[in-house]
């Protein structure tokens, strides 16, 4: 089975179970060759940044991840 990324997946991420919800998105869509733009609850910044670094020291070329 073939399949082809989407495009662009705009991700808006509860502040409940943050690392969860952003892992079940983020796995299939990278690995299918989508981008994603996600948009961390305001609550818990310290999980974006966690996660940004989760990526870096996955191999994720720097720049990729922006904390905005």
């Amino acid at each position: 089975m073939e399949s082809s990324p989407i495009g662009v997946v705009f991700g808006v991420e509860p502040w409940n179970f943050p690392f969860y919800q952003l892992a079940r998105v983020a796995g299939p869509h990278l690995m299918a060759g989508n981008v994603l733009v996600i948009k961390h609850a305001g609550c818990v910044p310290q999980c974006a940044i966690a996660f940004e670094q989760l990526l870096l020291d996955a191999g994720a070329p720097v720049g990729l991840t922006p904390i905005c």
